[in-house]
C-alpha cells in the first residue's frame, strides 16, 4: 500500500469518526433535552406535591371550622327545643286564661242584669224632682216676702256696717303722707325725749314711763336722725334724686313697721297723758258696753248637694245676696235639719221595687240641731241617707242673749246624692 492510499484510508476513518462523533453529540443533545424536559416535569410534580401538602395542611382547619358550625347548629337546635318547651307551657296555661275570661264575662253579665234595678231607682228619683221644685218655689216665694218685709231693717244694718268699716279704716295712727309723717316723727320723738311731767322722785324718762326699752328708744331716735337728713334733700328739687326718693320711702316703711307694735304697747300704759295720746294719735277705747238690737230677719238659705252624701249650706243676709254673709248682730248660725225618705206615687203599671233593709235607721226621722260660726259650711250625712230628702232651717243666733235671736228661715230641701 502506497502512502497516498494510507492517507486516504486515514482520512476516511477520520471522517467516519467525525460523523460518529457528530451523531453521538446529537444523541447526547437529544438525551439532554429529554432529561431537561423530565426535570421540568419533576419540578412541576414537586410543585403539585407542595400544593397538595398545603391543602392537606389546611384540612384540619377546615375540619375544625366544620366542627364549630356543627356545634353552633347544636346550640340552635337546643334553643329551638327550649322555645318549643315554652310554647308548650303557654299552650298548657291557655285553658286557665279562658276560664278567667269566662268568669269576667259572667260578672259583667250579672252587672248588666242589675241595670234595670238601677234604672228603676233613677226613675223614682226623677219622679220626686217635681215635688222638690215645688218646694223650692214655695221657699223662694217665702223669701221674697221676707225680703220685702225686712228691707228697711237690713238697710239700717248695712249702714251700720259701713260706719264700722269707715271707723276701722280711719284707725291708722301714722299718716303716710310725707309732710304729716314728718311732723308725726318729729313730735313723737320730742315727746319721748321730754320734757318730763311731774313725777314723784326720782323722775323717770318719758320713753320708760310709756313702756319702751332703751334699745327701742334708741332705734326711734335713729329713725328720726336719718329722716331729718334725707327729707330736706327730698323737698329740695335740686337735690332730689331717685336714690333720695328710695331712701325716704324705705325709712318711712321701716319706721311704720317698727312703731306700730310699740304704739299698741304705749296705748296700754296707765301713765299715758291726754296730750301724749293726741301726739301719738292713740284714740281712747270706748269701754262702755253696747246692747245689740233684736234680730228681726232670717237668713236666705241656699243648698247645694255634693257627691259623697254631703250638703253645702250657704246663709246670706237680705242685703247681700251675692255671697255668704252673717248678720252683724249674731254670734253664730243655728240650724236644724232632718233627713226623710221621699214620698213617691207608685206607678200602677209597674211592679213596686223591693225596699232594701236599712239596719239602724229609726222609724221616724229625727231632727238634728247644730251651730256654726261660718256662713258657708258642709254637713256630712250617713250612708243610709243617700237618695233621701234633706230639709234644713237656719236662723241668726245671739249666743249671749238668746231672746234676741232672729226667726227661723223657711225650710229648704235638697236630695242627698251618693
Amino acid at each position: 500500500m502506497t502512502s497516498a492510499q494510507g492517507w486516504s484510508t486515514i482520512a476516511a476513518s477520520f471522517f467516519e469518526c467525525k460523523c460518529f462523533i457528530t451523531t453521538v453529540r446529537d444523541v447526547i443533545t437529544t438525551e439532554r433535552d429529554v432529561i431537561t424536559t423530565e426535570c421540568d416535569v419533576i419540578t412541576t410534580e414537586c410543585d403539585v406535591i407542595t400544593i397538595v401538602c398545603d391543602v392537606i395542611t389546611k384540612v384540619p382547619d377546615v375540619i375544625t371550622t366544620e366542627c364549630g358550625v356543627i356545634t353552633t347548629v347544636s346550640d340552635v337546635i337546643a334553643t329551638e327545643c327550649d322555645v318549643i318547651t315554652t310554647m308548650r307551657d303557654v299552650i298548657t296555661k291557655v285553658p286557665d286564661v279562658i276560664t278567667t275570661e269566662l268568669d269576667v264575662i259572667t260578672t259583667e253579665c250579672d252587672a248588666i242584669t242589675k241595670v234595670p234595678d238601677v234604672i228603676t231607682t233613677e226613675r223614682d228619683f226623677i219622679t220626686t224632682v217635681p215635688d222638690v221644685i215645688t218646694t223650692e218655689c214655695d221657699a223662694i216665694t217665702t223669701e221674697r216676702n221676707t225680703i220685702t218685709k225686712a228691707y228697711t231693717i237690713q238697710r239700717n244694718d248695712t249702714n251700720e256696717l259701713l260706719i264700722l268699716k269707715n271707723k276701722k279704716m280711719s284707725g291708722n295712727r301714722i299718716n303716710k303722707k310725707d309732710s304729716a309723717f314728718d311732723q308725726y316723727l318729729r313730735n313723737t320723738t320730742t315727746a319721748l325725749e321730754g320734757p318730763l311731767p311731774p313725777n314723784p322722785p326720782p323722775p323717770i324718762p318719758a320713753w320708760q314711763r310709756l313702756l319702751l326699752t332703751a334699745a327701742e328708744f334708741a332705734q326711734w331716735l335713729s329713725f328720726r336722725d336719718q329722716w331729718v337728713v334725707v327729707y330736706p334733700k327730698y323737698t329740695d328739687k335740686a337735690q332730689r334724686t331717685q336714690s333720695i326718693i328710695n331712701q325716704k320711702n324705705t325709712l318711712k316703711t321701716n319706721f311704720i313697721a317698727f312703731a306700730e307694735p310699740l304704739l299698741n304697747r304705749i296705748s296700754g300704759s296707765n301713765a299715758l297723758t291726754a296730750d301724749e295720746r293726741i301726739t301719738f294719735n292713740l284714740k281712747e277705747r270706748d269701754r262702755s258696753p253696747s246692747s245689740r238690737p233684736v234680730i228681726d230677719t232670717s237668713p236666705s238659705v241656699l243648698l247645694r248637694a255634693k257627691e259623697g252624701r254631703r250638703v253645702q249650706i250657704e246663709c246670706r243676709v237680705i242685703a247681700d245676696s251675692n255671697r255668704p254673709s252673717k248678720h252683724i248682730s249674731c254670734d253664730v248660725i243655728e240650724y236644724r235639719y232632718k233627713v226623710v225618705a221621699p214620698v213617691t206615687i207608685p206607678d200602677p203599671g209597674m211592679p213596686a221595687p223591693p225596699t232594701p233593709p236599712m239596719p239602724g235607721t229609726p222609724a221616724a226621722a229625727q231632727q238634728v240641731l247644730g251651730e256654726t260660726g261660718k256662713a258657708r259650711f258642709i254637713l256630712q250625712l250617713a250612708q243610709g241617707d243617700a237618695g233621701k230628702e234633706f230639709t234644713i232651717e237656719c236662723r241668726w243666733k245671739n249666743s249671749k242673749e238668746s231672746q234676741k235671736s232672729g226667726p227661723w228661715s223657711a225650710a229648704v230641701s235638697v236630695m242627698v246624692i251618693w
